[in-house]
């Protein structure tokens, strides 16, 4: 049954014009969606534990189906890695011990089965796992760490709880991300199985519209792919007629084959997206407008992939996940190291050595930096320049520079995609003409940057002048600040001598206050000496009241010792006057 299966998928992938294990590759992937729509009926805010059961039991049938026997590779490196988790703890030590290992087994897996062809074998999707694994030893760490000393996205990735075996197991061998990505964290894959990723809480997410429009925009990229690759093989660069062409069909055709050689992971990266979004783990919360967002597994941003002049917007666009697993894992982790440029380097360095040992590998990313470098540099060239700077803000010229742009930026993609696809240094450098090509261009920006060094030192001369310029304007203003400061003396003087008149005025005024005072001090005097006048008179009348009072006394004195003397009787005549 297995053999007339084979055969069966054998002749299949003859019409196609494609290998058997790309067909297998690719039947894989598509087979996604209908586990997916199982799980989304039949498993939606079920036991966790027959979530990850399905996930582990799929995953390993998809395994076997591609590599056979195989399949120990990774289950080994799962199990060996929950070992060194729940040994190890969460320590710096079980993150080493992790890294090293799984680094150590895909490498080892690089020497042994690679050749000088590209091979759909157990090593590929071991690749995902690696990283997979990886950034699971790093989050299991991070999750004993005080939240305060993590970063935003640590924070969102650390795991807090200890994730059994087959937890780990079901979140290696999910059927949506197993074979070719995309990269997705242990808490994501946590909050699937609880029903978390919905945009109706408590229901299926609403995801079979927008999952399908991945899967038939991947279908679209496979279809072009199949159509064009043919005509555009790798081995065309190896051959005496591409040697005998001339520079500028070499160019031509580098950039085309370039271009549609990308189609074929953007046809498996949106495939795998759809089934992502399918079961929900694509769920991203929603926008300002309160639509939901689907783009927690995009791999690809297509329209900015299509329409971007510049080559950092193709590597902004194109797999997305792994270069944020990257820089999440590795670049930032770098940070101790104190030299953004030493740690770009490390992380390029070891993106090259987790594709592969070959030596095309190694040049790829070394020729990527060099181009990001250059352009940077183009940019600021225009962006200085107040001609070119013109010429690009010019609206009926923008179309076609928007078109040469476009062409450089994809011969310059295609360029170190080359040895990228040929693997060793004897197909690349042929290819490359021993380098024609990069010295051809190396001479040409060579002049570009003897005329940029010379139109530097016109600028610096021109900006040294208008400095002049600046200066005489200044002293200008200087000289005009003097006469102005010259008034406001001459101003000052004259305030001065009205405050001098005011001080002088505000004495006369003090004076005349003072003379107030002794005027009305005089009045209270003439006050005080006529009270004092008719204090006398009081006193003089109290004297007259005082004799007039002594005298009133011995008058009653005298008539007191008359009575006694001489008591008159009833009779006497006198006594009755």
């Amino acid at each position: 049954m297995a053999a007339a299966s084979g055969s069966l998928l054998h002749g299949a992938a003859e019409a196609l014009g494609a290998s058997e294990a790309a067909l297998r590759l690719i039947l894989s992937i598509l087979s996604g969606y209908p586990l997916a729509l199982f799980q989304r009926y039949f498993l939606f805010k079920k036991q966790p534990s027959h979530i990850h059961l399905f996930n582990t039991v799929t995953g390993l049938c998809i395994a076997y189906f591609n590599f056979g026997s195989q399949l120990y590779h990774s289950l080994l490196c799962i199990v060996l890695h929950f070992l060194i988790l729940r040994l190890m703890g969460r320590t710096v030590t079980a993150v080493l011990t992790s890294f090293c290992f799984q680094m150590g087994y895909l490498l080892s897996g690089y020497y042994y089965t690679s050749t000088d062809n590209y091979d759909i074998k157990w090593t590929m999707p071991h690749c995902v796992l690696a990283l997979k694994l990886i950034g699971l030893a790093f989050d299991y760490y991070d999750g004993g760490k005080a939240k305060t000393s993590l970063s935003a996205d640590q924070q969102r990735c650390a795991v807090t709880g200890v994730p059994t075996l087959l937890e780990v197991c079901g979140f290696s061998y999910y059927y949506g991300g197993f074979l070719v990505g995309p990269q997705f964290s242990m808490c994501s894959y946590q909050k699937l199985v609880t029903g978390e990723l919905t945009d109706v809480e408590g229901q299926r997410p609403n995801s079979v519209q927008p999952a399908m429009k991945r899967l038939c925009l991947g279908l679209f990229f496979l279809a072009t792919y199949m159509v064009f690759g043919p005509h555009l093989p790798d081995s065309y660069f190896l051959t005496d007629e591409y040697a005998n062409q001339p520079f500028w069909y070499r160019c031509v055709y580098m950039t085309i084959w370039g271009k549609i050689t990308l189609y074929k992971y953007v046809t498996c990266w949106l495939v795998t997206e759809g089934v992502c979004i399918l079961s929900g783990l694509g769920y991203n919360g929603k926008d300002e407008t309160g639509q939901p967002l689907w783009d927690a597994c995009a791999n690809m941003k297509v329209w900015l992939f299509e329409t971007t002049p510049l080559f950092t917007g193709t590597i902004a666009s194109f797999n997305i996940n792994t270069n944020d697993w990257v820089a999440r894992y590795i670049f930032k982790r770098l940070r101790f190291l104190g030299n953004k440029a030493v740690s770009q380097g490390a992380t390029l360095f070891f993106l090259a050595v987790w594709h592969g040992l070959h030596s095309g590998y190694l040049v790829c990313f070394s020729l990527e930096f060099l181009i990001v470098i250059v352009e940077k540099q183009a940019m600021d060239l225009v962006r200085d320049s107040p001609v070119l700077h013109h010429l690009c803000s010019v609206p009926l010229l923008r179309p076609p520079l928007y078109l040469v742009q476009q062409f450089f930026h994809w011969l310059f993609m295609g360029y170190p995609l080359v040895p990228f696809c040929l693997f060793t240094w004897d197909k690349w450098l042929k290819a490359h003409d021993q380098y024609s090509l990069v010295l051809k261009a190396h001479d040409q920006y060579s002049l570009v940057l003897e005329v940029h060094d010379q139109y530097s030192l016109v600028l610096e001369a021109h900006d040294q002048y208008f400095l002049v310029l600046e200066a005489h304007d200044q002293y200008s203003l200087v000289l005009e600040a003097h006469d102005q400061y010259s008034l406001v003396l001459e101003a000052h003087d004259q305030y001065s001598l009205v405050l001098e008149a005011h001080d002088q005025y505000s004495l006369v005024l003090e004076a005349h206050d003072q003379y107030s005072l002794v005027l009305e001090a005089h009045d209270q005097y003439s006050l005080v000496l006529e009270a004092h006048d008719q204090y006398s008179l009081v006193l003089k009348a109290h004297d007259q009241y005082f004799l007039v009072l002594k005298a009133y006394d011995h008058n009653f004195l005298i008539l007191k010792a008359l009575d006694q003397s001489e008591e008159p009787s009833a009779t006497d005549p006198s006594f009755i006057l």
